[in-house]
């Protein structure tokens, strides 16, 4: 009987130690259950910050388009600018050209006005 006692001594001692295990087994798995979460939490904020990374560097994309636009628009506008100061400074010689004209027809006329007197 001795040793039957002590059999069940040693079974009842290694259940002890069997829950022991399964209470430390299930405590880890908590903790493993909290880390995972805790990833999924951090796997989505990261999510998150790549889709908004994604969004700027589209924006950024449209900016540098409509800037590039801008400039070539700028480009065309001041080519056309200079050909107008060139049609501009062209008159103004020609208005010139002809004021010196009308100058000299005019002390012409006087000229020949004051000598048929």
């Amino acid at each position: 009987m001795a040793t039957s006692s002590r059999a069940r001594a040693g079974t009842l001692q290694a259940c002890d130690l069997a829950a022991v295990v399964v209470q430390d087994s299930i405590k880890v798995v908590k903790e493993a259950d909290k880390v995972v979460k805790e990833a999924d939490k951090m796997m989505k904020e990261a999510d998150k910050v790549v889709k908004e990374a994604a969004q700027s560097i589209e924006h950024a994309h449209k900016a540098a388009e409509e800037a590039r636009g801008a400039a070539e628009e700028a480009h065309k506008t001041a080519a056309e600018a200079r050909e107008t100061a060139r049609e501009a400074g062209t008159l103004a010689g020609c208005a010139l050209s002809l004021s010196a004209v009308v100058v000299v027809v005019i002390v012409g006329w006087v000229l020949l006005d004051l000598t048929c007197r």
